[in-house]
């Protein structure tokens, strides 16, 4: 042994050898990731790991013994490559979907029937049973005594080779990565001193393989020698849904592989992953046998059988659909294809019976009922299922805190109950407060359903029951009179409500609901209104229901197809055929839908078993409580119909209400809110309906009931009760009266009862000095409006007599001129607003001594008394219409006179005098009297108003000399008769 103290190089050696050591894998790494066509970036570590293990099941070797991960090389694909294609419907599927009477596809080609990006490892991370191969670059580390090439990279050569410095050509090609390694360690400890060699594989090498058969794109492939039989299938656009995904083979020389690529899509047999080796054939044949299986499975669909086999176990199949959905017991029902090619449906009772090629089985549930289960539905947060044991009852569940929710309508609530006999269901009746209190406990069955309502729930009740004996009211009327009847059938009931498709549930409700004769009663029969209503009130929220469904098929679709790129980059797919290319759609890019003979429902898994309308919410319409109940519409309205009751008068809440079997009449009256405080409860108005239907009478009664002596709490309310609260009689809100004007103190006065126009004077203070009582202005409210109606009448008579005169015949028909004048008058006559004036005396010394003309004063009245006028008015038909001074003594002809006189046009017989008072008087013209009128009282008015019809002298001669001349006729006629 040389035992010589090193030098000072030595030395250095020593000390730096260890540091070497560690930094050399870390220089590599560096010097590695610079070359050229390698990415710049060292891989993520866990997108590392995942290709490690991903390649680690591919080639199905152990990981104990790996090489060190140096650089990732990728290749970019296209991205429209990565979108998946919608995958039409094959015949088999139509065929066996037409069979099992659901969807049923093909299992598999939603994930392998289109291409894909394959995303593939170039370098490092590789077992030692991977076979090495001609292209393979090989990475050899040298570490110790060896200085001059610590790190060497050569590629296996046409000759499979190896050449090393210093080493004689290893054989490489068709050898374990192992094995390789083995030999080149053993030449190395001999070729070279203290010297060890570190053997991995620096990028994986470039295979041609050729996939033919049923794929989307037949042809040549080139692929990594990491890819698998799976990859070159995906490369080539995926398995068409004619050929099979169990039997695909691969060809390598003279041997024969069989790949099942179920073994992917279940995750049970052997791998699929045999490393592909250059020249190696992939055929996917055609598809063999198949069954299928639909119903309660976990995926449900069509399977393909194993290569060769004909038949397979009820067991296998469902653990190839996943087995059940829920635990249960179940029926199994085999559609078996016959010799004769008839189908028949068998029933299995055991596992291991065999399923043969095109026969579907069927998966259903053999028992679907639940048991001692009772449900509080409702808008209300207690709402879900209950158990029910022997001797649960109805305060087990309505006494919890917040069973009866927020707002609670205490006085009714519904259990709806299955009949055993009949299994149909049935409405009870109970009172919520009676419940609570002790009384009415019912005593709980499986499967009922208690029903709360909320006061929403109970107006809107209430709104229903009122629009359907409104709706009943007119198919009465309608049966007494044909022409209405008519009428009724050909409009459309929301058009007789005026309710639209917003309008209040409850109204469109009873006007859906038609009866079709008429009856001692409230009844309905058409029940195709009622189903047709619901559709009508449920179509928006299904329109949502649909449209949220539709986009989460969408998104699934999209998930399925691979629109989310795996990570790293992969290889580019070829797309499919020609042929199906052209039968894209060109706005989608995707193959079009199918036409199918006839619509399939999809499996029960794919089914929304949620119904329409959650029963743990509000009811907003009476279909959707009819739905929440299990019970017909026609049926619920009848049953709530037969427990209402009324309430009117002095009540702060009056209509209808619905009760249950007993509720005092103290509790209703807490739910209209309580009687007024005026209210007389010593003497409440009580109509009450009894039916003996054994015998076929009733008999209806009018009672009092003095509900200060204790009834108010006794007193049990029946259905169809009517019962009215009257106000104890008082002078209170009579109204107001307004006085303005000359009194002392004007102002709004309260009107209290048999006041009359004397008394309201007096409590104004009285007249002042200056007042004018002659001239008092009382104005009132129904003398408005039957002065208006009379306006109306005038306009409608002249109407009339106009268009009378209009068909006239020769010169008594009126000119067009004349005709819009007075078309005019019409007009303003109807437009004109009334006053509503009355005619009285104020005068408090008149009224005192004749009390019969004093008037008793109305809520609403006006009473101005005006100032002493001085002054006489001349209106109409004058020469100088205006206002004159008033002079005592003068008469109308002194006004008339001082007014110009008459006009052209005046109607001097139709003058009249209003007088201060209001009231109105025609002057009397005759030339027989010889008295010049009387004296006028202050702030009267002269109308004079205009002739319609004025007097024409020439038309009067025209048609004087027109008679004298047919008179000289008919004469000279005469007198020629009479001499022959």
């Amino acid at each position: 042994m040389d035992r010589r103290i090193p030098g000072r190089t030595g030395l250095v050696g020593l000390f730096l050898r260890p540091v070497l050591w560690l930094c050399l894998p870390a220089l590599a790494l560096v010097a590695l990731s610079g070359l050229p066509g390698r990415t710049q970036q060292l891989p993520d570590p866990l997108t590392a790991a995942q290709q490690l293990s991903a390649q680690a099941q591919r080639l199905g070797a152990p990981d104990s013994v790996v090489s060190d991960l140096s650089t990732t090389t990728v290749l970019q694909p296209d991205p429209q490559s990565t979108r998946a294609p919608l995958l039409p419907t094959s015949r088999l599927e139509e065929i066996l979907s037409r069979r099992a009477g659901v969807q049923l596809r093909q299992f598999g080609y939603s994930a392998l029937g289109f291409g894909r990006p394959v995303t593939v490892s170039q370098a490092g991370a590789l077992q030692d049973s991977y076979i090495l191969g001609v292209g393979d670059e090989i990475l050899v580390s040298l570490r110790g005594q060896e200085k001059e090439n610590p790190e060497l990279r050569v590629t296996v050569n046409r000759d499979g080779q190896v050449t090393l410095p210093r080493l004689n050509p290893i054989s490489a090609a068709g050898r374990s990565l192992a094995s390789f390694r083995a030999d080149v360690e053993a030449a190395v400890s001999r070729a070279y001193v203290a010297t060890n060699a570190f053997v991995s594989v620096g990028r994986v090498r470039q295979v041609s393989v050729l996939v033919a058969g049923e794929v989307n794109s037949p042809g040549q492939r080139v692929v990594s020698g990491l890819s698998s039989v799976l990859d070159a299938i995906l490369l080539a656009g995926g398995v068409k849904k004619s050929g099979s995904l169990r039997n695909i083979r691969l060809l390598r020389g003279q041997r024969e592989y069989v790949v099942d690529l179920y073994s992917v899509l279940t995750g049970a047999g052997g791998s699929p992953g045999l490393a592909l080796m250059d020249g190696d054939r992939i055929r996917v044949p055609l598809l063999g046998a198949t069954v299928a299986i639909s119903g309660i499975v976990r995926q449900p669909g069509i399977f393909e059988l194993p290569s060769g086999e004909k038949s397979i176990t009820v067991r296998a199949l469902k653990a190839l659909a996943g087995g059940e959905e829920v635990r249960g017991l179940y029926r199994l029902s085999l559609l078996r294809v016959e010799s004769d090619g008839r189908t028949n449906l068998v029933t299995l009772n055991d596992d291991g019976a065999l399923v043969r090629d095109s026969d579907v089985l069927m998966v259903q549930f053999s028992a679907d009922q639940t048991i001692s289960r009772a449900t509080l539905s409702g808008g209300i947060s207690l709402a879900g299922s209950y158990p029910v044991a022997q001797g649960t009852r109805l305060s087990d569940i309505l006494k919890l805190p917040g069973a009866l929710g927020v707002n609670p309508y205490t006085l009714i609530g519904l259990i709806s109950r299955r009949d055993p006999r009949t299994l149909l269901r049935t409405l009870t009746i109970f009172t919520p407060l009676a419940v609570l209190r002790g009384s009415e406990d019912l005593v709980l069955q499986t499967d009922d359903n208690v029903r709360p309502l909320s006061l929403n729930e109970a107006r809107m009740l209430i709104a229903a029951l009122q629009d359907y004996d409104q709706q009943v009211t007119r198919e009465r009327d309608a049966q007494h009179n044909p022409v209405a009847n008519v009428n009724v059938a050909n409009v459309n009931p929301a058009q007789q409500s005026g309710a639209s498709n917003t309008a209040p549930s409850g109204n469109l409700l009873i006007n859906a609901l038609s009866a079709s004769g008429a009856g001692n009663g409230p009844s309905l029969t058409d029940r195709q209104s009622v189903q047709n209503f619901a559709n009508t009130q449920q179509a928006n929220s299904q329109t949502n229901t649909q449209q949220a469904n539709s986009q989460t098929n969408t998104q699934q679709v999209n998930s399925q197809n691979g629109q989310n790129s795996p990570p790293g980059q992969a290889m580019q797919p070829e797309g499919m055929d020609a042929s199906q290319n052209r039968n894209l759609d060109p706005a989608t890019g995707r193959p079009p839908q199918q036409p199918q003979s006839q619509p399939f429902p999809e499996n029960f898994i794919e089914q929304n078993n949620t119904p329409e309308y959650a029963p743990n919410r509000e009811a907003q319409t009476l279909p959707q409580l009819a739905q929440q109940l299990g019970v017909d519409p026609l049926v619920l309205i009848n049953v709530l119909g037969e427990r209402r009751v009324t309430l009117s008068g002095a009540v702060r809440a009056p209509g209808g209400y619905l009760v249950g079997p007993n509720v005092p009449l103290q509790d209703l009256l807490t739910a209209a809110g309580g009687a007024v405080s005026w209210a007389d409860i010593s003497n409440v108005e009580l109509i009450s309906t009894s039916v003996d239907v054994g015998t076929g009478r009733s008999q209806t009664q009018l009672n009092r009931l003095p509900l200060n002596s204790g009834l108010l709490a006794s007193y049990v309310v029946r259905p169809h009760d009517e019962l009215r609260f009257n106000e104890v009689f008082n002078d209170a809100n009579l109204g107001t009266v307004t006085v303005q004007g000359e009194v002392r103190f004007t102002g709004t006065y309260k009107l209290t009862r048999d006041e009359r126009l004397s008394d309201l004077l007096a409590r104004a203070g009285g007249l002042s000095a200056a007042a004018y009582p002659y001239g008092t202005i009382f104005l009132r409210k129904s003398a408005a409006i039957q002065e208006q109606e009379s306006f109306q009448r005038a306009a409608s008579q002249v109407q009339d007599q106009l268009m009378a005169a209009m068909t006239r015949i020769g010169n008594d028909k009126i000119d067009p001129t004349t005709f819009t004048s007075l078309q005019s008058f019409v007009t303003e006559l109807r437009t004109q607003k009334a006053v509503g004036r009355i005619a009285i005396q104020a005068d408090p010394s008149v009224l005192a001594a004749n009390p019969s003309i004093d008037p008793l004063l109305e809520a609403g009245d006006v009473i101005y008394v005006p100032p002493r006028p001085g002054v006489i008015s001349v209106y109409g038909q004058v020469m100088q219409p205006g206002s004159f001074p008033y002079r005592p003594g003068a008469t109308m002809e002194d006004y008339l006179t001082q007014a110009g006189g008459y006009g052209r046009f005046a109607d001097e017989g139709e003058t009249f005098l209003v007088l201060p008072d209001g009231s109105a008087r025609k002057v009397e013209r005759s030339w027989l009297r010889l008295n010049k009128g009387t004296a006028l009282p202050p702030g009267s008015a002269i109308v004079v108003p205009r002739d319609v019809t004025p007097f024409d002298l020439r038309q009067v001669i025209i048609d004087t000399t027109q008679i004298l001349g047919q008179l000289a006729v008919s004469m000279a006629s005469i007198a020629v008769i009479s001499r022959n």
